[in-house]
């Protein structure tokens, strides 16, 4: 995987300091092949920033392309504002990171800088190509980069479902991506973010066997798969089983995590919808919240329970929203759960009803996970 590096021309002492560290980042040698016909018309020499400095690449805005699967909000009120006015002071200090496919150069890292730097007067910005890269880890450099540049308690819920499966993804696949994660630390590394874990870090420590339980090679899958949540949840202040249900999470629709994020789904709704691994079903479900049907977590646990069993269909979708079926019954007949006689006492009076009792049940059970969601919430922001 070769890299073409530029090398930023200094405007002031703070812009030298500030990529100092970074004028040697993903430092590669490039395979002798010609360069593409238009990629000049492109990409413009720059002045040489060292004796042995290599070529000085700056890119116009119009030339990059937007990655298909990129899942970040770009920024807006004052924060924006704030980016806006340091370019228009300072210019764009850090490069923006394009990856190289057949002839177009596609935008992984740098979507507010651009926006910003389009908005304060700028045509192009200073840029980093990656060559050969797969899919996979255009999708990966595209997560971790805007990881590094905010903080978790400032991501969406989507945001942090997509970071957590990406970096769930890459903790798997130890010592496949070490390289790459290196390569973005070191580019992205600076005063600001210097004391900040990566992944890349928690990569290396567990291949060295540095982890609570020092893991063997033949470890079940299961367990590696316990212990990589156990690794996301010290890091990000989660606990494993927030870490496993974000990941499934992330695999939902964009339709259904943009409802998530504006909160009409909730955290165990999302979960439970997450199970329905047919993506034209989930785009059914979206066709009739579009149309006025309502979801709760009761409704979710249903889909999960049916999509789980492989009973879901497009007609069970439209009974469970409609309310056609019972959801307490329903749960009921997959599986069946009995309250000792002394605990029923304990709450509830002979006279209440059987349908009566549920419902309290259910209402405490909403109360305590929302709790448990709302402490977990507070644990991510002081972090």
């Amino acid at each position: 995987m070769a890299t073409r590096i530029p090398k930023i021309p200094t405007k002031s002492s703070l812009l030298s300091i500030s990529l100092e560290s970074a004028d040697n980042v993903l430092d590669f040698p490039i395979k002798g092949e010609p360069e593409k016909p238009g990629v000049s018309e492109v990409l413009t020499e720059r002045n040489q920033f060292s004796a042995a400095s290599k070529e000085q690449l700056e890119m116009e805005f119009d030339q990059m392309k937007p990655f298909s699967d990129h899942r970040f909000k770009l920024y807006t009120g004052k924060r924006l504002e704030d980016m806006v006015d340091s370019i228009r002071n300072y210019g764009i200090l850090q490069p923006l990171i394009l990856w190289h496919r057949r002839e177009e150069y596609i935008l992984l890292s740098g979507y507010n800088r651009r926006n910003a730097g389009i908005l304060a007067g700028l045509k192009k910005a200073p840029v980093v190509i990656k060559e050969n890269l797969s899919h996979e880890e255009a999708v990966l450099i595209m997560a971790e980069t805007n990881l590094r540049q905010r903080s978790f308690s400032d991501l969406s819920e989507s945001e942090r479902a997509f970071c957590l499966k990406q970096h769930y993804d890459a903790l798997k696949s130890q010592g496949k991506r070490t390289d790459l994660l290196n390569e973005l630390d070191e580019l992205l590394n600076s005063d600001d973010n210097a004391g900040a874990s990566t992944v890349s870090e928690s990569v290396t420590r567990s291949q060295n066997g540095e982890t609570p339980e020092n893991e063997a090679s033949t470890v079940s899958k299961t367990v590696t798969r316990f212990r990589t949540d156990e690794k996301l949840g010290e890091k990000y202040g989660l606990n494993r089983d927030k870490v496993a249900k974000y990941v499934r999470i992330a695999g939902l629709i964009p339709p259904l995590l943009e409802r998530f994020d504006q909160g009409e789904i909730t955290f165990l709704a999302a979960y439970d919808l997450s199970f329905i691994e047919n993506t034209a079903y989930q785009e059914i479900l979206e066709e009739y919240l579009q149309g006025g049907y309502r979801l709760d977590t009761t409704k979710a646990a249903l889909f999960h329970s049916y999509a789980k069993e492989g009973n879901l269909t497009e007609k069970t979708i439209a009974e469970i929203l409609s309310g056609q079926k019972s959801e307490i019954l329903e749960i009921a007949k997959h599986k069946t759960f009995r309250l000792k006689p002394t605990v029923i006492s304990r709450y509830f009076t002979p006279v209440q009803s059987k349908k009566e009792i549920e419902e309290t049940i259910e209402k405490a059970l909403e109360l305590y996970f929302s709790k448990d969601e709302m402490k977990e919430q507070t644990v991510v922001k002081s972090n």
